[in-house]
């Protein structure tokens, strides 16, 4: 009996990491295709997508494109509406990029590829809070997060983490079954 209540107990601990983990969102940047990253054609609109989402602290954007013709730059207000590729915030280009939002605010991204952003492959949006937390406040005389002086870490999901836990968990618990 004893080894029902440790099992029991380990999976719900389980079940409670793995939802908190996926209540963050993967957004694929602009259409569910790939890649998914490109010059926007008839069928994608980077601007009105980015309209439509409700970007939070702890969800990530999804980029998929062709690093040998593209990449993604985080870039401050500025260099966005200039679309100037030089001042840029950081920049990916491994064809694979996964953005996590770390801090609430706007957000700028466009391609550096020659003329790509002047096509509109380019779109800001805004993060908003996360729903579990707050974020913590910034130290006094600092950058706010968030602002167009604002990196973003480009960082898998913690989703992956928790589904790692839960099958180790669930390993444990047929273990004791025996």
């Amino acid at each position: 009996m004893r080894r029902r209540g440790l099992s029991t107990a380990l999976v719900a601990l389980n079940l409670l990491c793995v939802f908190l983990g996926v209540s963050a969102t993967v957004y694929n940047v602009g259409t569910s295709s790939l890649p998914n990253w490109m010059p926007p054609t008839g069928s994608v609109n980077y601007a009105e997508w980015a309209k439509n989402i409700t970007l939070r602290v702890g969800d990530s954007l999804y980029f998929k494109y062709n690093p040998n013709s593209h990449n993604v730059m985080s870039v401050n207000s500025t260099s966005f509406a200039n679309c100037d590729n030089e001042n840029h915030l950081q920049e990916w280009d491994d064809g694979d990029t996964t953005v996590v939002i770390e801090a609430p605010g706007m957000y700028y991204f466009i391609c550096g590829a020659p003329m790509h952003c002047q096509k509109n492959e380019s779109f800001s949006i805004n993060a908003l809070p996360a729903l579990e937390s707050p974020p913590p406040a910034a130290p006094p005389n600092s950058t706010a997060p968030g602002t167009d002086s604002s990196s973003v870490a480009a960082l898998r999901q913690p989703v992956v983490l928790n589904i790692l836990i839960l099958c180790f968990t669930m390993l444990i618990v047929s273990s004791l079954r025996v």
